[in-house]
């Protein structure tokens, strides 16, 4: 199976994601939510519901829409987590 991060943008960027693939990053992120402990993250958890409450597509939004072409392009062309997730290793190792 992919990592998260793989299956999450395969997902933002309309790509094939398999439904075991779906299920189980939902859970994984149903999870980190979970252990986000919500008395030190009100303003994540207040997000969280806002969301929870929400249709997917209505909260992601146009400019986060898989099937908006100018969505996925902005995605391939500025996101690139591996960078970002290395230097973040390198500090917890501290």
């Amino acid at each position: 199976m992919r990592t998260l991060t793989e299956i999450t943008n395969a997902a933002r960027r309309n790509e094939r994601v398999s439904f075991i693939e779906l299920q189980y990053a939902v859970c994984a992120y149903d999870v980190m939510i979970a252990q986000s402990q919500p008395d030190q993250h009100r303003p994540l958890i207040e997000e969280f519901f806002r969301a929870a409450e929400s249709d997917p597509r209505g909260y992601i939004g146009l400019n986060n829409d898989p099937n908006n072409p100018d969505a996925v392009d902005w995605h391939r062309s500025q996101i690139n987590m591996t960078p970002i997730f290395e230097a973040a290793k390198k500090e917890l190792e501290k």
